[in-house]
């Protein structure tokens, strides 16, 4: 708990260096994966085509 209360003691909020610096990971590992999206603006554009519906599934049988 006291690494709770160096963080959040004081508020609701870490401190922004700590934020700043958990950004920073979170970003580098995103770009790394090639998750998210390039820009916020991207993020909220919905995709023009929706994906081809899969073939009907195949009931599988109980042996």
């Amino acid at each position: 708990m006291p690494r709770y209360l160096e963080l959040y003691g004081r508020g609701a909020y870490a401190p922004k260096s700590y934020q700043q610096r958990i950004t920073g990971l979170v970003k580098e590992l995103a770009e790394r994966h090639g998750v998210g999206r390039a820009t916020p603006a991207m993020a909220r554009r919905v995709p023009r085509h929706r994906p081809a519906l899969p073939e009907e599934p195949e009931q599988l049988r109980l042996l």
